[in-house]
């Protein structure tokens, strides 16, 4: 064969190839554009989150004492009644019967709870105070969240230990009272 009757094919080959790299170029760029748009918006979304304010972190710290106030109020006017029940029981005058109560109450348990209570309350006011800068850390507005329920949880298992207690103090029946360390574990 002639040269001449091949260059026609070679011709049109070229001009495939030609036409195939031009649409993988574009197509390479129009990825590489897509992929640096996704990585752009990536990277700034951080930069375009809501702005971090004193009072998100102070509303944090606000909700976790008043799910605290919220359950004490509960709770607190239950052991009272119950712990005039207790004062009248054992004949304690009413001037003394709060230090009797504490007295008769308090234990070790009692103590791991306040101290409990006492190490996640300071976490908090710790995690809610502004840095040295002034800035705030709303990043710690999850850990604010988790020693609220933490502390909430605590107090709730406190509460239940000084319930049982009071029941075997109060002569409550046996399916009633467990023993208090059944209800610390």
């Amino acid at each position: 064969m002639a040269l001449a009757t091949l260059a026609p094919l070679f011709n049109g080959r070229r001009r495939a190839c030609a036409r195939d790299f031009g649409a993988k170029f574009m197509l390479r760029m129009a990825l590489s554009a897509l992929l640096s748009l996704v990585l752009a918006a990536g990277l700034s979304a951080p930069l375009m989150a809501e702005v971090c304010t004193p009072d998100k972190v102070g509303a944090a710290v606000d909700q976790a004492g008043a799910s605290l106030r919220a359950y004490n109020s509960e709770a607190q006017p239950k052991l009272r009644e119950r712990l005039k029940s207790l004062a009248d029981k054992k004949g304690w005058k009413s001037q003394d019967a709060e230090e009797q109560a504490v007295e008769l109450l308090a234990d070790g348990k009692v103590g791991e709870f306040d101290t409990q209570a006492n190490d996640l309350l300071s976490r908090i006011d710790v995690l809610g105070r502004p840095g040295a800068d002034g800035a705030v850390a709303c990043t710690n507005i999850p850990e604010i969240t988790a020693a609220s329920a933490e502390l909430l949880a605590v107090m709730k298992t406190k509460s239940a230990y000084l319930n049982r207690k009071l029941d075997t103090e109060l002569g409550a029946p046996a399916e009633i009272a467990k023993p208090a360390a059944e209800v610390a574990e």
